[in-house]
This record gives structure tokens, C-alpha cells and sequence, in this order.
């Protein structure tokens, strides 16, 4: 019988977590891991070194599972505290019983301080909470037709000929949408981003105090996560008034059943009101219309203020999805963890969805 430990490593282990990866989910998922290795452990900042770890389960001195640790600043109750966000953990299929063991370590004995906040599927949820996590309530997805030639609307096809119709009756349906939703205002505009600059700095200074907990989205991380990003080009949308930037947006169009999929990764208005949130998602909504996508997507932590906006963006057919854990390990972060996962906020930017 083999004698198991866990320990946590670098990136020097990046080709054994690749190859977990290829027997637990698919050679796609291990090459996407493969891709993403080095620019997971890259610094955020000139000089500074990334906290970005692996986490292994050994047995006898090989490596049977591991788990990374995605290094981040998260803001929390008006504060920066360090974080980790835990991705895509895996065990030999041999050894899997013992990959306890590994999810166990995450909130037990890898941290003395900050926020370890992850997403797992509807087994490890229960697992996580076991071990000491706080959960957030259940992530919602909700859906907009593009194109009529989807798994909605596909049995029409033996009519022959209706689809251009479907097409035509979708578009005026949605431009009703866009009706109902909110304007911009004369001084306000809808533009690409090309850096985040010192303009963008200061949206995310006055936005993260209107926001209890999420991972912190200042320009270094922000650069980090969608310009430098290996394997994803990524659309971004500002909000701007005379006094600056007042959101952002991002999207992207990804492959899910080998069919394209207009995905929104993060959204951000510095105030999270319905207005703010309707505009974002107007812009998004105008971008991915434009693409090949087929339907888009958008994937959060249920809040009133974003369910009014994302209905009146044409977003429906809500869809229940997994749940967000985290666990503070000092005091301070564990009372404010406990206090505030009933209001994180968490988008498909913040894990490892697109990689």
C-alpha cells in the first residue's frame, strides 16, 4: 500500500498535470492546460512574483493527482486580500479514492491567510462544503437565439425554407429588446479597448467599492487575463462619459458541441444597477450578433439588479449551474467569507471555462 501526501510545487510539473488532465477530461482540455501553463504562473506585475502553485497528491514519491492554484488579489469587504482560485483538479483513475485528499487540502492545510474560491461540478460542491467552504447560490446561464438553425428551432427545417423567415422574425424580435433596455445618453458611448491604462485604473478604483467580493479586476491583472492571454482573443467594450470609463465587457465566441457560441467572459459597470448592467450587455449582445455565433450565453451568481437587465437584453431560458465555494483562512477573511458568498460575484472570466 502506497503511503499518499500532498505537496505543493511549481510549474516544474507542468507535462505530469497535462497528462492527468488527458485521462480525466479530454485531450482538448489537456492541450488548452498545455497552452495556458506558463501564462498561469507569468507575473502580474514587472518584478513581482506570481503565488500561482500546483498542488499534488503523491503516492510513494509519483504523482497520482494535482491540482492548480491560480494566483489572484481578491477585493473583500473594502480590502485586497491574496487568492487563490482553484482550477481544474485531477487524479489517476487508479488512485482516484484518494483525490479526497487533494480537494481536503485546499481548505485545510495549503493556507495560513487570504481566499482560496473555486467552482466544481455537482459532486465536489458537496465535498467543498464538507471541508469548510461557504457556497454561493446556484450559477444561473441564461440564453439569446442568434440564428434560427439551433436546437431550438432545428424541427422546423422540414418545412424547407422557413429558417430565412425565423432568421427575420428573431432580428425584429430583438430589436424590440433592444428597445425596451436601457440608452446611452448624449454624453455617453460604447467603444473597444485597446489597454488597461491608467483610464482604466481609476474605473476599477471607484467601481471595487460597490462590490463586496469578487477577484479583483485592476489593469494588471485585467492586461494579464485578456490581452496576454495564449490561447483567446477576446472583444472588449467600454462604457465612457465625460468623466471616464464607467464598465467594461468582454466576449468571446467558443465551440461547445461543435456548435459556435457567443460567450460574455466578464462584465463590469462601476455601479451594479440594472442601467449599468443593460448597457454592457446591449454592447455585448451588438458585438456577438455581428459574429457566426449561433446563440450567446451569460453565466453568473444570481443578483436582482443583472436577472432585470439580462431579461431585457433578451436573455432567457434561465438554466441552474454550479455553485461558487470559498473558504478565508485568517479570522478575518473567514467571518467575511461566511458573511459575503450570499453577494460574491463571479463570471466565466474569473476560472478556467475557457481553458
Amino acid at each position: 500500500m502506497p503511503k499518499y501526501k500532498v505537496e505543493k510545487v511549481g510549474a516544474e510539473v507542468g507535462k505530469q498535470y497535462v497528462d492527468l488532465v488527458a485521462l480525466n477530461f479530454s485531450e482538448r482540455s489537456a492541450e488548452l492546460k498545455r497552452i495556458a501553463w506558463d501564462w498561469c504562473f507569468a507575473p502580474l506585475r514587472p518584478g513581482e512574483e506570481r503565488t500561482t502553485f500546483t498542488a499534488v497528491l503523491l503516492a510513494d514519491d509519483e504523482i497520482v493527482g494535482a491540482g492548480l492554484l491560480l494566483g489572484v488579489d481578491m477585493w473583500i469587504a473594502g480590502r485586497t486580500e491574496p487568492g487563490w482560485v482553484i482550477l481544474g483538479t485531477s487524479v489517476h483513475p487508479d488512485h482516484r479514492g484518494r483525490g479526497l485528499m487533494l480537494v481536503k487540502s485546499y481548505y485545510n492545510n495549503l493556507f495560513d491567510r487570504g481566499v482560496a474560491i473555486g467552482m466544481g461540478n455537482e459532486t465536489s460542491d458537496i465535498l467543498h462544503v464538507r471541508f469548510g467552504a461557504d457556497r454561493s447560490p446556484r450559477r444561473i446561464t441564461r440564453f439569446k437565439l442568434y440564428r434560427s438553425k439551433t436546437p431550438l428551432t432545428r424541427r422546423a427545417e422540414w418545412l424547407g425554407g422557413l429558417s430565412g423567415v425565423a432568421d427575420a422574425v428573431l432580428r425584429a424580435g430583438q430589436t424590440v429588446e433592444r428597445v425596451r433596455g436601457p440608452r446611452l445618453r448624449s454624453d455617453e458611448q460604447i467603444v473597444p479597448l485597446e489597454a488597461f491604462d491608467e483610464d482604466y485604473e481609476d474605473f476599477w478604483l471607484r467601481a471595487r467599492a460597490n462590490y463586496p467580493m469578487l477577484l479583483s479586476r485592476d489593469a494588471d491583472y485585467m492586461k494579464w487575463r485578456y490581452l496576454d492571454a495564449p490561447f483567446e482573443n477576446y472583444g472588449i467594450d467600454v462604457l465612457r462619459d465625460g468623466s471616464g470609463i464607467q464598465g467594461v465587457v468582454v466576449t468571446r465566441v467558443g465551440i461547445v458541441n461543435d456548435r459556435r457560441v457567443g460567450q460574455i467572459v466578464d462584465l463590469l459597470p462601476v455601479r451594479p444597477d440594472a442601467r449599468g448592467f443593460g448597457l454592457l450587455l446591449a454592447a455585448a449582445d451588438r458585438r456577438l450578433s455581428k459574429t457566426d455565433a449561433e446563440y450567446a450565453t451569460i453565466s453568473y451568481v444570481p443578483r436582482d439588479e443583472l436577472d432585470l437587465a439580462a431579461r431585457r437584453a433578451g436573455f432567457h431560458s434561465p438554466r441552474p449551474g454550479l455553485v461558487v465555494s470559498a473558504k478565508g483562512f485568517d479570522p478575518a477573511c473567514a467571518e467575511d467569507v461566511t458573511r459575503l458568498m450570499g453577494d460574491v460575484y463571479f463570471m466565466r472570466g474569473d476560472q478556467d471555462e475557457d481553458y
